[in-house]
């Protein structure tokens, strides 16, 4: 028990910075790419091809990167994935990565993954992955559009394609501002003016790229200041709640306004709890209450009535129309919705989907 308060504690003192989360990210998105080695092999074989740098040992030659980069820029169809699937095979050496990334490779890989074939796709999406193990190559990619074009694939792509695309965008999205530009790609549109803005660098998109995970003691803005919003609500459905104390509601956007930690309710903000209690900027409003409480998985409708400047919590019972549980008045405009998570366990978030 003590160790486990100890690693809480530790945790979230150390927030982004905690290398061992990160490792832990790390090391949990490479097991579940191991197989993808055998695919790469694979898909090799299967074109009649076995290029001598797939052959060699895991460390490549200067001379060899250049190369290979080239034929995925401007080499036909089989030269393209032939040398995708090359670079994939060795950007796992630390070496490689960093030479791949220094001839300029990830720019083409990023084309080849939007406008290729689906085995070129595929291919340049596995390379794109183990290029992103590295910190700067994960801001390389996010420049090169990498992340706009991995939530198309995430989202309509094949199978095989949402599957790469999806363990490429975990592993960018361990950037907070990488995770903001995969949502605003997800939702761009469906969603008007959205934003999705994070105060606690905790925040990542899932594979499906429609989902979000928080960890423990995190804000998560999910639109844009409510007096900007041409109709201001947006819908949302809480996931998981694991170990923690899940708010939704709004908060200022001005990280002046937060104290030590930006918790929604706790230190910042309104936020309506799943089992009925209200808390404002830290304080207490309401206990417990079931009338005003909603099940995990309901699909809930946040709303800024703005004659009242209330921010309202509604949500959908069993005949599909949406009742008002809770709600607050004198709320400032310039707030914006959010979803908060708190606890002091180890290993608690909360995961949840936007809805249109």
């Amino acid at each position: 028990v003590e160790l486990a308060a100890w690693e809480a504690e530790n945790d979230a003192k150390a927030g982004v910075g905690n290398r061992l989360k990160v490792a832990a990210t790390q090391a949990a998105i490479a097991a579940a790419a191991a197989k993808d080695a055998k695919q790469v092999h694979a898909q090799a074989i299967s074109l009649g091809i076995a290029p001598a740098t797939m052959k060699r040992e895991q460390f490549l030659a200067e001379d060899d990167v250049p190369a290979m980069v080239e034929h995925v820029r401007n080499g036909g169809d089989r030269e393209k994935q032939q040398a995708a699937l090359a670079l994939a095979k060795h950007a796992w050496n630390v070496d490689n990565n960093v030479q791949i990334a220094q001839a300029g490779g990830i720019a083409p890989l990023v084309v080849l993954a939007r406008d290729g074939t689906e085995g070129q796709s595929v291919a340049a999406a596995l390379a794109l992955m183990r290029l992103a193990i590295n910190h700067d190559n994960r801001v390389a990619i996010a420049k090169a559009g990498g992340i706009a074009t991995l939530v198309l694939l995430a989202r309509d792509g094949t199978e095989e394609q949402k599957e790469s695309a999806g363990l490429v965008l975990r592993l960018l999205t361990i950037n907070d501002d990488n995770a903001v530009e995969a949502a605003k790609a997800t939702y761009g549109t469906g969603f008007g003016e959205l934003g999705f803005e994070s105060i606690v660098k905790k925040v990542t998109i899932e594979p499906d790229g429609c989902r979000f995970c928080a960890a423990c003691d995190c804000l998560v803005f999910c639109s844009p200041s409510l007096d900007k919003m041409p109709v201001p609500r947006v819908r949302l459905r809480l996931l998981k709640a694991s170990m923690s104390h899940v708010y939704v509601g709004a908060a200022p956007a001005d990280p002046k306004h937060h104290v030590s930690k930006a918790v929604l309710g706790y230190s910042t903000g309104l936020g309506f709890a799943i089992d009925g209690t209200v808390r404002l900027d830290g304080g207490k409003l309401k206990g417990a209450d079931a009338a005003r409480a909603f099940k995990k998985e309901a699909l809930l409708e946040l709303r800024y009535d703005a004659p009242t400047r209330s921010v309202q919590l509604w949500a959908r019972d069993d005949k599909d129309a949406f009742v008002l549980i809770n709600e607050r008045a004198h709320i400032p405009a310039e707030w914006r919705f959010a979803v908060g998570c708190c606890s002091s366990f180890y290993d608690s978030s909360c995961a949840f989907e936007l809805h249109a």
